[in-house]
């Protein structure tokens, strides 16, 4: 039987991150200062403080230290899948514990059948270094969805615009290679102005009730 299956970002799409934004402002300044102040009007800044923005975020996150919620409509978004018989997936640079944690203390967790990680991924293809904004790490995420049994990708959903234009390059690439693509790419923006809008090669909603729409 085909499994039908949505894949969904984590943080900022289904769980707020302005917590981690607090944290990060109050414990690593320096930091914050160079990737949201400078980093407004100097692409430089933002690029050099990426990789620790990235990595005391994962840290953060981790191990617990700052305050998460759901967004609006989410609990509701993952039940109707549910109901529909759509497998529910969780793809995040955390690991799958850290998921698992704040997905269970969120009440969540039971609408929620796979996590996996990036490093996972990282693992089974032997990819040495990668970021979520890279296009090959989407096509090996397809590839090992199938591998597990997940054969209908039916949808990717992230907050990030990068990653989502990542999705629709990593989509030419499987059909490139004759396998399974994400039949549709929606980029979550909660202050879109039109819900849902379509855009070449993939949709912006500002509630998760539209997806699918």
């Amino acid at each position: 039987m085909v499994q039908q299956t949505r894949v969904y970002d984590w943080n900022g799409n289904l769980v707020t991150k302005e917590g981690a934004l607090i944290y990060l402002e109050r414990e690593h300044p320096e930091v914050y200062h160079e990737y949201w102040v400078l980093g407004k009007t100097d692409p430089e800044a933002k690029r050099r403080a990426k990789p620790k923005v990235a990595e005391l975020f994962e840290y953060a996150s981790e191990n617990d230290l700052y305050p998460i919620d759901l967004f609006p409509h989410v609990q509701e978004r993952l039940q109707e899948d549910r109901k529909q018989g759509i497998a529910r997936i969780i793809f995040s640079t955390l690991s799958a514990q850290a998921i698992h944690t704040q997905a269970t203390r969120l009440g969540i967790r039971d609408e929620l059948d796979y996590l996996i990680s990036l490093s996972e991924v990282m693992q089974r293809f032997t990819l040495s270094t990668a970021i979520k904004e890279d296009p090959e790490v989407y096509k090996c995420l397809a590839l090992l969805l199938q591998e597990k049994g997940f054969d209908e990708l039916d949808a990717y959903e992230d907050d990030g615009l990068a990653r989502v234009q990542a999705v629709i390059m990593a989509n030419k690439m499987l059909k490139e290679l004759g396998k399974n693509r994400f039949e549709r790419v929606y980029h979550f923006d909660p202050e879109a102005p039109i819900s849902p809008q379509v855009h070449a090669g993939y949709t912006t909603i500002n509630n998760h009730l539209h997806l699918g729409r």
